[in-house]
């Protein structure tokens, strides 16, 4: 169950073009296989750059939020346009 989660809230989603743990947190979500192997994320790590980023990411959370609410309302709006040109209207007497 956990694996599903992690991989619902890891994936990017169509309507936002962003994934859930960034729009939440502020950050792109590592993932357990890079921990254990050495990617450029992980090799260069360092605690007070680490710090100082989380502090900009943050400063853009509000941006990215409000960015990923414009894009849904978009994908929205386009799908309620493919859906209503496609519908044929019936009446019923």
């Amino acid at each position: 169950m956990n694996e599903i989660l992690w991989a619902n809230g890891t994936t990017t989603k169509t309507s936002t073009w962003e994934t859930p743990f960034l729009l939440i947190y502020g950050i792109e979500a590592m993932i357990p296989v890079e921990i254990g192997c050495p990617s450029a994320r992980v090799l260069h790590f360092s605690s007070q750059n680490n710090e100082q980023g989380l502090k900009v990411n943050l400063d853009l959370l509000e941006e990215s939020r409000l960015t990923a609410t414009i894009t849904n309302k978009a994908y929205r709006h386009e799908a309620t346009q493919y859906h209503n040109t496609r519908v044929k209207n019936i009446t019923f007497k």
